[in-house]
Parts: C-alpha cells; structure tokens; sequence
C-alpha cells in the first residue's frame, strides 16, 4: 500500500484557513441594526425557539425584537432537520404543536406536491401525516422557513442580523442585563432577555455560570455519564480496524482523529463534546438534483477509517435515507464512519472547543465539517476504493436545486448538539429524566421524552489494538414523558436577573441528551418568552416569578405541562344555578389546579356562608347585578334572574358536571341584558378566573363577551363600555379550552377591591347574560422582601423567613417573599439582596441562632457572611422544593 499522505482537518493538528462568512445574512428580514431602541424583551439567537420566544412575548402585547447571528430562522428545523425526533407526540403542545399544524396544512394543498404527489410520499414514509392530531413531522427545509418567517411578520416582530459582542456587548445594571451590543453596532435594550442560541453565547457573556463537556458519573450520582466505553455498542465501528496511518506500524501514527486511549475509566469527566455534523438534505429526483462534488481540499487520506471500515465488512448505512417530500431526504449519522466528525469540535490540548470559540473559529470549524461531509459523500460516490457495488448504490443521490439555493445547497446550520450548558440552583440529570422516587420536577414549562441520546465523542485504541467509537448512548426515559423544570431556565440566584434561558438549559451531558430536541426547543422558547413577559411588566427577577402566574399564561397557551400539578391556595368554586355534582369535572380544576371539590350554589346574591374548595370558610361575599337593556353598565341592585338545574342539550362530557346548570336574566333571549356578578372580600394579589357562560338548554352555537374590572368597594354601580371584552365562542363540547368553552383571565385585585365580570350575549337569539360556573384561584401574593409589611426591608422579614424556613404557607404570606407558597432559600436570597441594596449591615446576623437541620445553615447564616460566595442549590425535587444541597462550580467541575 503507498504511504498515505495526511491532511488533518481536526482541529488539535493543524490551523484552519478560509474566509470567513459569518457576516452575511442575506435572507433576514431586517439588515440595518436598530440602535439603541428599547423593547419588553430582547431575544438573541435564530433558532426555532427564539421564533417562539418572540411569538409568545408579541402574543402577549410585548415589544419584541430578535436579534439574529443565524442566515435564516428556525436553527435546525429550517436547515435541514426534517424528520422530527419525537418522544410523545401527545406531549408536544402550545407553539410547537401549531409548527406542526402549519406543517401539516401546508402540505394538504395539491400545489405542495411538485415533484411527487401526497400519495406516493405517504406510502414510503410512516412518520407522517398525523392526521388524527392534524400534525406533519416531515418537511423540506425551505417549508420550514417560510413557516418561521409567517410566524415572524403575521406578529410584526423586527429581524436584526447581528453577532453579540461576546468581550464587550453585555451591559449590566446590577444583577439585570441592561442592553446588548452586536459587533455590526446595533444597540438593544430591554427589560428582559432570552439567550435561545445554541452555543449560550448571551449567558455566558452576562456571568452566569455554565459547563461544557461531561460530568464525572459521581458528579451526579448517574450512570450514563462521562466516558462511556462499554455502553458505545451503537454506531460502533466494525471489529478489528488498525489505528495507524500504515497498517500494522505504529512508528507511522495514529490515524487523524484517533486518541491513543478513551482518556480514562468509565464515567470519568472531561471537556469532550459529542459530535456534530449537517443534516443534509439530498435528493435522487434527476430534475431537482446537482452532483456532489469533490472539494477542493479533498484528501483520500481523511477517509482511511471509511475504507478500512468496508474492507472490515461494512456495506451499508454509510448515512440516513430519511424522507421528505418531493423526493428529498433528511439524511443524518446512520453508524460508525457516517456524517458526524467526531472530535472536530475540541481540541483537549489547546483548550479549544467549538462552545466557547470566537466567530472566526467557528466558521473554520463549520468549514471543516462541511468539507469532511461532502467529501464522505463524494468518496462513496466515486473512489475507486470504494467498491462498484457500494458506489453504485448511493449514486443517485445529489443536492437538490431548489434548497439552500444562497448556500450551494449546503445546509448554513451545523448541527450544534450540545455546547455550553447553564448551572443553575436546579440542574436536570439522568434520575430526572428517568422520574425516580426523590427527583420528581415540579414547575413544569413543557414535556421530554427522547432517549438519552448522545452521540460519539471519540475515537480511540482499544486494549486489542483496534480503533473504537466511545459516546453514542442512547437509553429511552425510563417513565416516558417527562415534566421540564421552569427553574433549569433560569440561571442562580444572583446571576443575571432578567435572563430566560431556553436551549443551554441547566442539565447533565446526559439529561441534556434528551432535552436537546427541536419540539421541546419550541416548547421551552414559548415558556421562555412567556416568563420574560411577566418579569418585564412586574419588574422582578426571573428567579421570583411565581410559577403559577407563568403556569397560567402557559396552559391557556395550550402547553402540555404533565399531570399532577396542585395550587397552592384553594380557589373559590361557585355553581351558577344547582349543584350537579361535587366533582373535578371544570377548567379550573384542569388548568388552574385547584385542589378539593367544594362547589359553592348560587342563585342570588350571597352574603355569608361561601367555603374555598377544601370547604374551608371564607368572609367572600357575591352580589349579582343587571344592565339596563343595551346599557354597559352594571346596577347592583338590580334584580329578576333565572335559574336552570341542568341543561336538555348539554349534558354530557365538559358539561356532565356543575357547567349544566346555569343562572341567567329574565329579560328575555332578545333582551339585551348583560348579567353580572360581583366578588368581595379577596386578598390583595394576582388571580385566575375561569368562567363557563352557556345556555345548555339550547343546541344553539352562542357566542358571549366577558368584560372583567376591580372596582373600589363602596361603589354602587359598574360602567363597562370603555372596557375591551373578551370572547366565549362555545365550538366544542369535548374539551376545556381557553376562548372556546370557557374563558381564563388573570387580574390583579389591590387591598379594598372587589372583583367583577359582566356577561354580554352577542348571538342573535341569545342576547343576555348568562353564567354557569365561575372558579377563582390565586397565583401570587405580593412579590416583596418586605414580607412583614412594615414598610421596610429589616432584621425582622429575615426573622419571620427563619422561622418558617421549609414550610409551605398561603401565597405571599409568612416569610414568602417569591409568592410561591414555600418558604425557602429563594425568599432568603430575595431580603438579602434587597436588605444589601438599602445598606443593610449583615453582620447583624453574627449572634443570631441558627435553626436546624444542618441543611438550613448555608442559605440562612453562612451566605450572607460571605457576601461574595456564590451557591448553588441541586434540588431534589418532591412535589416542593426542600433539599438545599449547596455547591461551588467551575468549568472543570466536568474533569473531576
């Protein structure tokens, strides 16, 4: 055999050169950076979950901007990733399931179909269509774009090209994020931010804590962690390939790419990214296809391993075949010499990976990929090494003309499958994922379920003396479809309080092997730019958002958040009409949690006797009032109402229970009477109501405008028109949904305050009020360190922390600076950071005593003698938050 000449193109063994590109981005929609514009929320990143991060925060009346380093949006799902890796279909919900949806409508047009038709594609695919659930998992990548971009202009959401400047670019006003500066001179700032960029590069430019590589097995106490020899079985090399660049001689060297040894035992850490490649889109359509060529740097020599691995005996699976419409493919890793370059994303020696590299470095990178992968396809294709019969079968395949077509039809998104990953107080692993006894998630912003996938890492010699894969894992969630914690999308207390992070999630290598999908990337970006709405107009850190307010923006969102999910305040349920039955059967109970099952009858007006859902008592009141025939406004001292026991036409599903029954006007159907209901007696804070208005009687499809206000108490008479109402459209009769069956609105009642909503009939033959149930459920007290009210931040509020410390209390009160209903190291956090800012002096706590268990120490003494120290918190999680566990962190926290 000749001597092998060796051109390395891994990153350890030689310097990169090529232009570089990463300043165009043609295909955005907007190239002229905005400067210094102010916005709600300022969302950096290109990826399908900054699409949905946008959307959310633009759906809930935010200014918006994406700030985009990427050639088009949409990250992976418009560069190529088209056959979707899915866990549970039925746990993908919100913004993802309406991707999915656009995706299915998109191709129920004959016009979709130009090169085969719907007929053909369906019979040689079994991914799709999904026509149960009216979703498409399969598409082309440029559908998948113009999806992204509808999404982008149908909300007006602007689209900046633009790089962070990682050095300089990250303004900060004490622990918040101020403004973000690019290296093209855009200015943007915002009152809060979302980092939903592969690499993580906004978090790690704001200081927030971070790791790259794998963890140690002990680090977590996992199994599937760090080098991982004996379980890289999948996408294995053939037995016996020589490792060195003259077979049998290794005086000539290791093969590019090859390490002398796995680098350590089993579950040892280390700073080894799994590896990436392009999910290349071809096709074998003669008139949509362009030959792969060979590159100008090919080198055989960079396919050593490739012809040694079919002189081994590999004949097949050199890559993926996946389908995608119009005769095209998502064709991704298929075995062991395939499409991913394993170890040309780090190099050990120089410290040097693709995570934290600068620009430059990356597109070499990107650049070296590229060549590698084209060059893997032309060798199939066309060497002489490769046998006829193999040539022969991958032969047909090129790139298709009409994808990427400012590219060369080359996908612009390498497949970045883990870089950076945040640490948080709460980070995701492997007994997570798998919902063992103790690591149950609560505070759940979407659903996983994928395996625990990671892909290889390395290649290395064996003790027989052969080259190996070490890496690919793959083990499916032991439980199925698992909870996603809000608080692994936040970074520690003290670190970047206004900054959502979606995609570098805090999580193990491993964990992170299962979250890194692109259905969950939507999920989470929605959750995301959910919670940055809430931060933006309430002014708190995203630490202390309390969860049942994001949780109530999200599942009328219709996110699929799991089951189990229990308020921690009973709500307040009243039964327009008759009791039907005491029973779980309404929407706030599915979607507000509300815990027990006491209904409280109400045909007129109540004074005395209402009891929460636990039956519990309570000094609420409830006044009915009437409108004058088309006057918008409400007389509480009105009367003449109807009552209905139970509906002759709505009696079954949704309405088999307390909805049947109803209390209305007795004006007449034309009438024009609005009816409304008037609530006294609540708490100051933030509430859910959810309210059904239906005449059941009727198969009539009626529609209702609901008006909601606080007004003062003492007043007589409620004036509505100037209000914006909201609409019960009654479509379904199967399930609770927001603005369909029901109606969900959050409203804020200030101390003295009584709570009214008005029912206006709008459909011509039911013109006045009508009200079935109403539920009420508090999400958040008030947010304040003050949390014994006296008007300052002092020793006291720390006192009364301290002595609830891990207890659970009614929202907002005893000690509950977050409105959680926990008293915990967040409300501790949350008076020291506010005590601090006000110049409080702790070393007033020196003779305090210190309570026990010993776990309590650190976040209620010791923190705050140490001002500067930074904890951690690893959570776990069982049903509430109550281990402390805490922890420094560093970067080589990976190696140990």
């Amino acid at each position: 055999m000749p001597k092998l000449r060796i051109r390395y193109r891994y990153l350890c063994t030689a310097p990169f050169f090529g232009r570089l590109l990463w300043m165009a981005f043609a295909s955005l929609a907007v190239l002229a950076p905005v400067q210094a514009e102010q916005y709600d929320v300022v969302v950096y990143g290109g990826t399908s979950a900054a699409v949905t991060a946008a959307v959310e925060a633009a759906r809930m009346g935010k200014s918006v901007v994406i700030v985009s380093p990427d050639h088009r949006l949409g990250g992976l799902t418009s560069n190529g990733l088209g056959w979707t890796d899915i866990g549970s279909r039925d746990s993908i919900g919100g913004l993802s399931r309406e991707f999915y949806n656009r995706i299915y409508d998109y191709y129920l047009d004959d016009d979709a179909w130009t090169l085969e038709t719907r007929q053909n594609y369906t019979s040689r695919t079994y991914l799709d269509p999904d026509n149960q659930r009216e979703m498409m998992f399969t598409f082309e990548p440029k559908v998948a774009e113009q999806v992204f971009d509808d999404l982008v202009a149908e909300h007006n959401i602007p689209v900046v090209a633009g790089h962070l400047d990682r050095a300089n670019g990250v303004e900060m006003s004490g622990q918040a994020v101020s403004s973000i500066s690019t290296v093209e001179g855009g200015t943007f700032q915002g009152k809060a931010f979302i980092d939903a960029t592969y690499e993580g590069d906004l978090m790690a430019a704001a200081g927030v804590s971070y790791t790259v590589g794998r963890e140690a097995n002990s680090r977590y106490n996992e199994s599937l962690n760090g080098i991982q020899t004996a379980n890289s079985v999948k996408n294995q090399l053939p037995a016996g390939i020589d490792p060195y660049v003259v077979a049998g001689d290794p005086s000539s060297g290791l093969l590019p790419g090859v390490n002398s040894s796995a680098g350590g035992v089993d579950g040892k850490g280390d700073l080894r990214l799994q590896a990436y490649n392009y999910r290349m889109v071809l096709s074998n359509n003669p008139a949509n296809r362009t030959p792969v060529l060979q590159p100008d740097n090919y080198n055989e020599a960079d396919y050593e391993i490739l012809f040694r691995a079919i002189e081994a005996g590999q004949s097949d699976r050199f890559f993926k075949l996946s389908p995608m419409p119009n005769n095209k493919t998502d064709s991704n890793n298929d075995s062991g010499i395939s499409t991913d370059f394993i170890g040309g994303n780090y190099c050990l020696e120089t410290g040097v990976n693709y995570a934290e590299a600068d620009y430059a470095t990356r597109e070499q990178m990107e650049q070296a990929h590229r060549e590698f992968q084209i060059g893997f396809v032309w060798t199939l294709q066309n060497h002489p090494r490769i046998p006829s019969s193999i040539r022969n079968a991958w032969d047909d395949w090129g790139l298709p003309l009409d994808e990427f077509t400012d590219n060369g039809h080359w996908p612009n998104q390498i497949y970045v499958r883990e870089a950076r990953r945040m640490v948080s107080d709460f980070v995701i692993n492997e007994h997570h994922v798998n919902q063992e006894e103790g690591f149950e998630q609560t505070n759940s912003v979407g659903m996983g379920g994928y395996n625990m996938d990671s892909h290889n890492v390395q290649r290395y010699v064996d003790d027989a003396g052969h080259v190996q894969n070490e890496g690919d894992v793959q083990v499916a969630p032991a439980e199925g479809p698992y909870p996603i914690s809000y608080d692994a999308m936040v970074p520690r207390p003290g670190e970047a309080s206004n900054l959502l992070v979606p995609v570098a999630v805090s999580a193990s290598h491993i964990a992170y092997g299962s979250l890194r999908m692109e259905p969950v990337f939507m999920t989470l970006g929605q959750s995301a730019g959910a919670a940055a709405s809430l931060i933006s107009e309430r002014s708190i850190a995203s630490q202390d958002l309390p969860y049942a307010l994001l949780r109530s923006r999200l599942v009328r969102g219709r996110q699929v958040l799991g089951a189990g999910y229990v308020s921690n305040d009973p709500g307040i349920l009243l039964n327009f009409g008759a009791t039907v039955s005491d029973d779980d059967n309404s929407p706030g109970h599915l979607l507000g949690g509300i815990p027990g099952e006491s209904w409280n009858v109400i045909t007129g007006d109540t004074s005395a006797g209402i009891v929460d859902s636990n039956g519990g008592a309570t000094s609420l009141s409830v006044d009915l009032g009437k409108s004058a025939p088309g006057v918008q406004s409400i007389d509480w001292n009105a009367a003449g109402y109807n009552t209905l026991s139970s509906g002759s036409a709505f009696n079954t599903d949704i309405y088999a229970g307390n909805a049947s029954s109803a209390l209305f006007v007795n004006d007449g159907k034309g009438s024009q009477v609005d009816l409304g209901v008037r609530i006294s007696g609540l708490s100051e804070g933030t509430y859910d109501v959810f309210l059904t208005a239906k005449n059941t009687n009727t198969s009539v499809e009626e529609r209702y405008n609901i008006y909601a206000t606080t007004v003062q108490g003492s007043s007589s008479v409620t004036s509505y028109g100037s209000l914006a109402p909201s609409l019960v459209v009654n479509e379904t009769s199967q399930q609770w949904f927001h603005e369909d069956s029901f109606l969900a609105q959050t409203i804020s009642v200030a101390d003295g305050e009584d709570l009214v909503l008005v029912v206006e009939g709008i459909t011509v033959g039911e013109m006045r009020g009508f009200l079935n149930t109403l539920e009420i459920v508090k999400l958040s007290g008030v947010v304040t360190a003050d949390v014994d009210g006296n008007g300052s931040v002092d020793i006291d509020d720390f006192l009364l922390i301290r002595s609830n410390y891990l207890q659970e209390v009614s929202l907002g009160t005893g000690g509950d600076a977050n409105s959680d209903g926990i008293v915990n190291h967040k409300d501790f956090y949350m008076w020291r950071t506010a005590f601090v800012a006000q110049g409080g002096d702790l070393s007033l706590l020196n003779n305090l005593d210190v309570p026990t268990p010993a776990a309590v120490t650190y976040p209620i003494v010791l923190a705050p003698l140490a001002a500067a120290m930074r904890y951690r918190a690893q959570l776990r999680i069982h049903y509430l938050p109550l281990l402390v566990e805490a922890r420094s962190s560093s970067l080589l926290d990976a190696a140990d």
